[in-house]
């Protein structure tokens, strides 16, 4: 049932002039979802682990995380492409798999680090800081075969 109504969801959102974006659980998109169908379609998954385990366009990594200002756990999600840039544009993205031979770090550990990074971005107050935070984490990225996202 999932399976072709995701699909002509998503189809009669990009039809209406919008950026459409399939937002699952690992475990769901996995077993309830024809990922060959939903291709074309931009994925961000949610997976409380300390690896994604599968290519996505927004990694959903935890909900426990903390943000200053805020009281209590909030969602912590990497975005490896820059959706809002896209949706400026109405162009649809397919992310694509980094080429193995340019890793020099396994893709789990260059996420573990970056989850790291960015509750330390979170916490800072410093703009020079957050910059920096910012910058170690491109490079983290582009060592496990990523694109940057904060150039």
């Amino acid at each position: 049932m999932w399976k072709k109504a995701a699909a002509a969801f998503l189809d009669a959102i990009e039809k209406a002039g919008y950026f459409a974006m399939i937002y699952a659980g690992k475990s769901f998109s996995e077993t309830q979802l024809d990922e060959k169908q939903l291709k074309p379609y931009a994925l961000w998954v949610a997976r409380y682990n300390s690896y994604l385990g599968r290519d996505a366009g927004i990694w959903q990594c935890t909900d426990k995380g903390k943000v200053n200002g805020i009281s209590g756990n909030v969602d912590m999600n990497l975005a490896y492409v820059n959706y809002a840039a896209l949706n400026n544009k109405m162009v649809k993205t397919i992310p694509t798999p980094p080429k193995e031979e340019k890793k020099l770090m396994k893709t789990e550990d260059a996420n573990k680090i970056i989850c790291v990074l960015q509750g330390r971005w979170n916490a800072s107050t410093c703009q020079d800081e957050k910059k920096e935070v910012g910058r170690l984490a491109d490079e983290v990225r582009v060592a496990a075969g990523m694109k940057k996202v904060n150039s």
